[in-house]
């Protein structure tokens, strides 16, 4: 008998210490679940044996690959903000029992902290369970669309993948989303502080990319699974699509906002988006936020598309740096219902 996906599901558990799973998941939903054991395969190679055909196969390694898809609601999403960032400071809302606000940021390196292990677990429609113990998160993407919701993409790299008996599901997280039409955009000049214009401000859509770049080649003799995932460096990129109004933003990124010549020196600028929604934490009068900060990044590229009888269109791409200060680190901070993660 065929079955639908809608009848399986994603768990999510942070692990005391590598090698120790947790089985007490949240349970988030997501719109695309592509958890995998990866196993690497290889032929033998010919030989002088009298035939044109290798002799066989054998597995040289397997461990933890694939990603997901998911709406953005304000409890769930910071696991995968926690597993991006490292650490999450959190403060109980003052007058506000029951909403707790997270602050999270990027450890820096050589600090002791490291990327916190999870285990995860996915539900193939109650036919068969698999679980992912010691793995880590390798990229996370939003997508905050005009006139729609703010979604994410993860992808994970991990050591040990089984098969499990099929776990009790309950508890998926039911919160709101974060519709885009009640966010607000703040883009910035970084050394001044000031809005580069207000048409600048009016995003077609925002698009944050993270990356940790993760070792994925830590085998050793003796064991068919990575002995140890290390994180090598991270990365962030920004892409800004927006309608042009004014020429502020394309003399910010070529002329360092000048009115006239190119100029060699890289535009830095800071981008603040606000998601709200209307829905309040339980009993409280909190509102669910969650704030994306990005204090400072480096203009690239804004190429220009004009095309017959239609609005001239722009794409802004930029990457995050460390800046003069040597400290532009970009950071989150949520507000739910979530104690701790």
């Amino acid at each position: 008998m065929s079955l639908t996906s809608i009848v399986g599901g994603l768990g999510v558990a942070p692990q005391t210490a590598k090698g120790t799973p947790n089985t007490t998941y949240s349970w988030v939903p997501a719109t695309q679940l592509g958890l995998e054991a990866e196993q690497q395969v290889q032929q033998y190679p010919l030989e002088i044996s009298g035939d044109y055909i290798s002799h066989g196969s054998y597995k040289t390694s397997v461990s933890v690959g694939g990603g997901v898809s998911l709406l953005v609601r304000p409890d769930s999403i910071g696991h995968f903000l926690y597993m991006l960032c490292g650490q999450d400071t959190v403060t109980p809302v003052t007058g506000q029992s029951g909403a707790y606000s997270h602050a999270m940021s990027p450890f820096v390196a050589g600090s002791g902290t490291n990327l916190p292990w999870y285990t995860l677990s996915k539900n193939v429609a109650g036919l068969w369970a698999e679980q992912y113990v010691d793995t880590r998160l390798s990229s996370f993407q939003l997508s905050i669309p005009k006139a729609g919701i703010v979604t994410a993409q993860a992808s994970f790299f991990g050591i040990t993948p089984s098969q499990v008996a099929v776990p009790t599901m309950s508890g998926f997280d039911s919160g709101p989303t974060f519709e885009t039409c009640q966010a607000t955009v703040t883009l910035n000049n970084e050394a001044t502080g000031l809005s580069i214009s207000a048409d600048s401000a009016y995003a077609d859509q925002i698009q944050l990319s993270y990356t940790s770049n993760l070792s994925q080649d830590e085998q050793a003799v003796g064991s068919f699974t990575p002995i140890d995932i290390t994180l090598l460096s991270r990365a962030v990129s920004i892409s800004y699509d927006m309608v042009i109004r004014d020429a502020a933003l394309r003399e910010a990124v070529y002329q360092n906002g000048a009115s006239t010549n190119w100029s060699p020196q890289v535009y830095r600028g800071s981008l603040t988006v606000v998601l709200n929604s209307s829905t309040n934490i339980g009993a409280t009068t909190q509102p669910y936020t969650m704030t994306i900060t990005i204090p400072g990044m480096d203009f690239l590229l804004m190429p220009i598309q004009m095309s017959g009888a239609q609005l001239i269109r722009a794409n802004l791409s930029a990457v995050v740096t460390l800046g003069p200060s040597g400290n532009d680190h970009f950071s989150f901070t949520t507000v739910n219902a979530t104690a701790s993660y």
